[in-house]
């Protein structure tokens, strides 16, 4: 096993930053956690001066995003391996582009935590490509009983998107109304929502999606509304009319 693996943190949030520390120096390993830093520029500037093994790696931050902060990294040559670490799910596909070592939800899951620090120390360590790969077709993959991940403020909730009546915008958050009347609330954009939800979902509106299966009936006007099985009424907008009829009739 490599001795003493030289790894970093950054996260625009100290609790993160602890959470993660205190879950690294929790597992059996010989990882020691040199830095830590809320600042992506404070970050680079250590490591043009360090030669660090490993970066856990947050991906919404203001200053600089993860994403720009990995590509600065490859630009500059700096071959730390990198793991994601973050409460978004939709930037699987560019962490593999960027040969991202592991990508890791939050809140993490020491067990998770703990196998990617095992195969890091696998002889030599790859990147974990095959990993990533099963995270990016667990979260897209097309099958109607497929379960998708929720992050909300305080967990990452796992539902099968055949409970999801309809989901409605509320400005940069998005509610998921579900058939046993539980709403949840996340931080995303209903057009993000609408990416993850893909088919069997109908946008009928700027503010609403809805599960096709939950219809009961059309009602006609000028872009007309949708009634669902429990009574709610959407309405449809004037220029998606079209595509929502052709979607209910298939």
């Amino acid at each position: 096993m490599k001795s003493e693996l030289k790894a970093i943190i950054l996260d625009d949030e100290q609790k993160s930053i602890d959470s993660l520390q205190w879950k690294v120096r929790s597992i059996p390993s010989s990882v020691e956690i040199r830095k830590t830093f809320t600042s992506a520029q404070k970050a680079l500037s250590y490591l043009n001066g360090e030669d660090i093994d490993l970066i856990f790696l947050d991906i919404d931050m203001p200053e600089m995003s993860g994403i720009e902060f990995a590509k600065v990294l490859r630009d500059n040559k700096i071959n730390a391996k990198i793991i994601f670490v973050t409460g978004h799910d939709e930037y699987i596909l560019e962490a593999l582009r960027l040969a991202a070592f592991d990508y890791l939800l939050k809140p993490v899951d020491p067990e998770d935590l703990k196998n990617a620090l095992d195969r890091y120390f696998k002889d030599p360590p790859a990147n974990n490509l095959n990993n990533l790969i099963a995270e990016l077709y667990r979260h897209n993959k097309p099958s109607e009983n497929e379960k998708i991940a929720l992050p909300t403020s305080e967990s990452i909730l796992y539902i099968e998107k055949k409970s999801i009546c309809y989901c409605a915008s509320d400005s940069n958050y998005t509610g998921f109304y579900l058939s046993s009347g539980e709403k949840i609330l996340i931080a995303k954009t209903l057009g993000k929502v609408e990416e993850m939800l893909g088919s069997g979902f109908i946008r009928i509106h700027n503010s609403f999606i809805i599960n096709k299966e939950y219809v009961s009936a059309y009602h006609r006007g000028t872009g007309g509304s949708v009634k669902l099985n429990d009574g709610t009424i959407l309405p449809v907008s004037k220029s998606r009319k079209e595509q929502v009829l052709d979607s209910l009739n298939k």
